[in-house]
């Protein structure tokens, strides 16, 4: 069933218009001006727009204007409701990019023909988007593991089984050396191409509206152990096992379980990696309920970054490696943050060079 919002601020033409398509077989969703308009194109994600132009808070070019920043809604069918008919307001709907206009006065029969017209073309367009992308994801699947994954698969299967081989005799010390290290930088490397593996499927959710919507539909129940088991699923935990701090209240939350523990494995390997063993790592979890969040907080008292550095984390900023040689680049904040995107929660970082960095994650309550 597909989905059509109608921002028109007179009532008796909105309400006419929502029983006409509602008859139709539609879903039907209403706003009586720009502003509110906005608001449930954010919220709904339809799959057509009908909108007046001339309204009270925000116009019909605003609404359109607004909802073109981004390529989540910019590619959403939009129909102007209008009785100008000048050339010059045509144009301008036109040039903003509308995809038709329909006059007032108009028939049942024009409204339906401009609405499944758009729908049609819509569909088209993004049956063949759809194409394109499973074409280029079935050849990622089919060389990514073939030339990436399998050949490091066996790089870890044989170091590891050399490792076991050979003895701690004297003689066996330096290739028992170099075994070692062959065998943690593949480990590291398969670590980081399953980051950048998880970033394109993120990055994936958030170019297709139908798949934000099935994701904010999920709820997680975070618990205390549910933050402990990830923090035992890190192989970096192992040595600061005593610096870590958890308390954390119980509370349903806006988010998928597996999204949940990858945003706290980004979390936690931030503050293992950023700061030396002995220091403490405090993570702490309240619900705010008047505001409608949760709020997770990551502190750990470290290298700390620059203004410079926090601005830049969007660019996957890469920081003095000679201190910190095992560090990712910035990726893993960048996953934690289009993970917040999904599900329409916020990222804070606060931080002093060479002292402390304080992560602040919010999600909204289930």
């Amino acid at each position: 069933m597909k989905k059509i919002l109608v921002i028109e601020d007179e009532a008796d033409i909105r309400e006419n218009i929502l029983d006409l398509l509602s008859e139709e077989g539609y879903w039907v969703v209403g706003a009586q001006d720009g502003e509110e308009g906005i608001h449930k194109i954010w919220q709904e994600f339809p799959d057509l727009v009908l909108c007046d132009i001339l309204m009270p808070k925000v116009d019909g070019y605003g609404v359109l204007t607004v909802i073109n920043k981004s390529p989540i809604t910019s590619t959403i069918p939009f129909i102007f409701l209008t009785a100008k008919t000048q050339r010059e307001d045509l144009r301008k709907g036109m040039v903003l990019g509308a995809d038709d206009y329909i006059t007032k006065p108009f028939t049942r029969l024009e409204l339906l023909q401009a609405i499944e017209t758009r729908l049609l073309k819509h569909e088209q367009l993004r049956l063949q988007a759809q194409q394109k992308f499973v074409e280029l994801s079935a050849n990622i699947r089919l060389s990514l593991p073939h030339e990436l994954l399998t050949p490091l698969s066996v790089v870890l299967g044989f170091s590891e089984f050399l490792m076991n081989s050979l003895t701690t005799e004297a003689d066996n010390l330096q290739t028992l050396e170099i075994v070692s290290d062959i065998h943690n930088a593949a480990t590291r490397l398969l670590h980081s191409l399953q980051k950048y593996l998880f970033y394109a499927e993120v990055e994936v959710i958030l170019s297709d509206a139908e798949k934000i919507t099935k994701a904010r539909h999920s709820r997680f129940q975070i618990k205390q152990q549910e933050v402990q088991a990830v923090v035992d699923s890190i192989s970096e935990s192992a040595e600061r096992h005593e610096d870590i701090r958890i308390e954390v209240s119980q509370a349903l939350v806006c988010i998928s379980e597996n999204h949940f523990h990858k945003l706290m494995e980004e979390l936690l390997e931030n503050a293992i990696r950023y700061s030396r063993a002995g220091s403490l790592i405090n993570v702490e979890g309240e619900a705010i309920r008047e505001k409608g969040f949760y709020k997770i907080q990551v502190t750990d008292h470290g290298k700390g970054m620059t203004s410079e550095q926090i601005a830049g984390l969007g660019g996957f900023i890469q920081t003095e490696r000679k201190l910190y040689p095992s560090q990712q680049s910035g990726l893993g904040l960048e996953i934690v943050r289009k993970i917040l995107d999904i599900y329409q929660g916020s990222l804070s970082i606060q931080s002093e060079a060479g002292s402390w960095t304080k992560v602040e994650v919010f999600l909204r309550l289930g």
